[in-house]
């Protein structure tokens, strides 16, 4: 009896939810384009959610005439307040900024260190993510099948990260390889590189690479950008290009980006395994981080990864890889306490589906389903 209650508490909830609720498109006021992966966040940090790759954000009604703030490190922190249940065009205003400058620092691999060492430890402790994650899988350009859910991320006083499945569901619309399925990332892959910053740092420790910094003012915060590279006589598989952005005052990280150097694809050549042959043909990496006075905790990751499979042995003839992995947070709150002792592995497809609701059609996640 209990059980059904509870299911027809959701099932309301949800229909509510769909009814009270607008959306706001966010603007940049100075180019006209769509503002992607901002976060709005109330005064007291109670509600946040964030913008779409088309600037778009589902607002629920409890946050009418409250002022809800832009949170992201390239736009004002200013304020509007919503009074109906329309749709709106916010055009944001960027903080003027000064031009790059490039740093000279001869220890610029250890102040990098510092600045990761002390993001890690800078995450607001006991606290959960309540994420929507998505994995999908493609045969070429199309949408062969994926896994999406709610999983909640709790950072403890320790920094120890763990992920819970709340709800997950799998589709499928064509066949695809499993080398496919095996290659894209796991839990554990997308805590790593984007809560404890492990791809970074082994481009830090990795000779192949240098690294130099560039100082701008962006309105109050001094931005340090720190880009990355492959030496110039370096030719290896592999190689990538990118960049972090980081409060240059707080030594945190707000941004990364890295993919692939197309300037060195020509020595990216197929791998050699056993049982056959892969080439990693194409890689992204994205992910952005808030910081608040009273809160620090990423926002936003996505991974990108293409290539193809050959075994004679298996008798696998070019088996295309093209998969990726994003999530959003939809909340973040404080715990007392972490209400679990193991953490989810592995990636959500494997997990199957267990839903209680159907949480895709939330509005709020609705505008993030790619």
């Amino acid at each position: 009896m209990k059980k059904h209650i509870t299911l027809l508490f959701i099932f309301f909830y949800t229909l509510t939810v769909s009814a009270q609720s607008f959306n706001v498109f966010l603007i940049d006021a100075e180019t006209k384009q769509p503002v992607s992966q901002a976060v709005l966040i109330n005064e007291d940090e109670s509600f946040s959610t964030i913008s779409n790759d088309k600037g778009e954000v589902t607002l629920p009604q409890l946050v009418l005439n409250k002022r809800i703030y832009i949170q992201d490190y390239l736009y004002l922190k200013e304020a509007k307040v919503f009074t109906d249940l329309q749709n709106y065009v916010w055009e944001i205003q960027p903080n003027t900024e000064t031009l790059e400058e490039v740093i000279i620092d001869k220890n610029i691999k250890i102040t990098l260190q510092e600045v990761i060492a002390n993001s890690i430890k800078s995450f607001s402790k006991d606290i959960k993510l309540n994420t929507y994650y998505r994995e999908n899988y493609y045969n070429d350009k199309s949408l062969a099948c994926f896994g999406d859910g709610i999983v909640d991320f709790y950072i403890e006083k320790t920094s120890y990260i763990q992920s819970v499945i709340k709800q997950s569901r799998t589709k499928s619309f064509a066949a695809t390889s499993n080398t496919n399925m095996r290659a894209s990332y796991s839990l554990e892959n997308v805590i790593d590189a984007t809560m404890q910053f492990r791809v970074i740092q082994e481009f830090l420790k990795d000779k192949k690479y240098e690294f130099y910094v560039t100082a701008k003012q962006v309105g109050n915060k001094t931005i340090h950008i720190c880009y990355f590279n492959s030496k110039e006589k370096v030719k290896k598989r592999l190689l990538r290009n990118g960049y972090f952005v980081f409060d240059a005052d707080k030594k945190l990280i707000l941004e990364s980006r890295f993919g692939l150097d197309p300037h060195k694809q020509k020595y990216n050549k197929a791998m050699n395994f056993v049982l056959g042959k892969i080439h990693i043909s194409g890689f992204e990496f994205h992910s952005k981080y808030v910081d608040t006075e009273t809160s620090y905790y990423p926002s936003f990751a996505r991974n990108k990864k293409q290539g193809n499979f050959n075994s004679k042995l298996a008798k696998i003839d070019n088996e295309k890889l093209n998969n990726e992995v994003y999530f959003y947070v939809l909340r973040a709150s404080k715990i007392e306490k972490i209400p679990v002792s193991f953490s989810a592995t592995g990636t959500l497809y494997s997990k199957g589906t267990k839903y209680s609701y159907e949480f895709w059609n939330i509005p709020e996640i609705k505008n993030l389903i790619n």
